[in-house]
């Protein structure tokens, strides 16, 4: 499962890691400052690219330490450089309040010797149907429809194989946002915003034949309209367990730096057993404020790579009940 990276010295690793580590501190500190004159939740700009995407990760949680399919392009491109074919993902999710999520990203091999390159395109949107969340309404409590919302977020990430032992990484983006109104309503001018996707950097090694571990830093400088993309970051270990069929547990830190009533700090655990072809997957995720827990399974055949997660539960304070429950993923490596 980590064939892709060999043992040996993991000082530049363990250097860069910590660079990251240090430089967020900064970040995190800029924002905090800034909190306390913002009211809480103002500058939270889209805030669904915070999820992870991909079945697959979805089931885990823990995935910053493996990044090893398509989804790396997003949530840490230093997996990028451990892909050498090209492979196609896509990816999609079904939320309460007719909520939808779609992803297609692309690992288009090497670049050069040791550079892989990825492209990916996420978006969001609400339905138009009675549980929509934009719904146009008179006093009265007339409804004279759904008010169309849909965001898009165009992605290019960069991987490279330092040596056998590190791989590093970089992807940016842009955002595009567009809110369609209703005709005789307070809300009917459309409107339209685009921004930044923001800079996100990303670290992946291994320490052991079957430890490996990554550290990102995402959404730097981001932001669609007046709202900023909050800064993340993570950190995460995932150990394998080749006597037990590749048995794999997975454990993520996170940390967004943006002022919500809610939490943004969570540990993530995730663990994958084997049963060729059938892989199946427990994980968590949990801050002081909310507990989460999915499901799923993937399935292998030759090229073909079918995956599904679910989420189970969902419990929080201040929850309303518009959380995804099924995430589906298909992806092709050729």
């Amino acid at each position: 499962m980590f064939s892709d990276l060999k043992r040996s010295s993991s000082r530049i690793g363990s250097a860069l890691a910590v660079a990251l580590c240090l430089g967020v501190s900064a970040v995190g500190f800029a924002q905090d400052e800034a909190a306390t004159e913002d009211t809480a939740g103002a500058d939270n700009g889209a805030p669904w690219l915070q999820e992870n995407v991909g079945a697959r990760a979805m089931a885990l949680q823990a995935y910053t330490g493996l990044a090893d399919d398509a989804a790396a392009i997003s949530m840490n491109p230093a997996g990028l450089a451990g892909m050498d074919d090209t492979t196609v993902l896509f990816y999609t999710r079904e939320s309460s309040y007719d909520l939808r999520e779609h992803y297609l990203g692309t690992v288009l091999g090497y670049v050069g010797e040791k550079g892989t390159l990825g492209l990916a395109w996420r978006s969001v949107s609400a339905g138009d149907s009675d549980d929509a969340p934009f719904i146009g309404a008179d006093a009265e409590g007339n409804v004279f429809g759904a008010l169309g919302w849909r965001e898009n977020a165009l992605e290019v990430a960069y991987g490279h194989e330092v040596d056998s032992n590190i791989q590093v990484g970089g992807s940016l983006g842009l955002v595009f946002s567009k809110f369609d109104g209703l005709d005789e309503t307070a809300f009917a001018d459309d409107a339209s915003e685009s921004g930044f996707r923001g800079l996100t950097l990303g670290v992946k090694g291994l320490t052991a034949d079957v430890v490996q571990y990554g550290v990102t830093l995402r959404n730097l400088g981001g932001g669609v309209g007046d709202a900023g993309i909050a800064p993340a970051l993570g950190a995460g270990v995932a150990i394998e367990f080749p006597r037990y069929d590749n048995a794999l547990l997975a454990v993520d830190f996170e940390k967004q730096f943006v002022d919500l009533a809610e939490s943004t700090t969570q540990i993530r655990l995730g663990a994958e057993y084997n049963l060729e072809p059938i892989a199946l997957r427990l994980g968590t995720a949990q801050s002081s404020d909310r507990s989460r827990m999915f499901a799923g399974f993937g399935v292998n055949y030759e090229s073909l790579q079918i995956d599904y997660a679910f989420q189970f539960i969902n419990r929080a304070a201040r929850s309303l009940g518009d959380t995804p429950r099924h995430f589906v993923s298909l992806a092709y490596v050729y």
